[in-house]
């Protein structure tokens, strides 16, 4: 019987030498150097001509005190 135990004692040195492997590994994997590249957020632009205090526009719909108006957003192009 002292085959079957040399070779529980071998499989328990190979896994502790796998856990040190992976040790060493995550050790040597410096995460520090990767570098994200920061997207500057959104330029956005409003058409604020469609919108005339004096006058109900188009865009606007409802009682003057309680206009409901539409307005065009977008991203600059830049």
């Amino acid at each position: 019987m002292p085959r079957v135990r040399d070779t529980v004692l071998l499989s328990g040195w190979l896994f502790a030498d796998l856990l040190l492997a992976l040790a060493v590994l995550f050790m040597v994997a410096d995460n520090s150097t990767i570098r994200f590249q920061s997207v500057p957020p959104p330029v956005l632009q409003a058409n604020t001509t469609q919108l005339n205090v004096n006058q109900q526009p188009s865009s606007c719909q409802g009682r003057f005190d309680a206009l409901q108006c539409s307005v065009t957003i977008s991203e600059v192009a830049s």
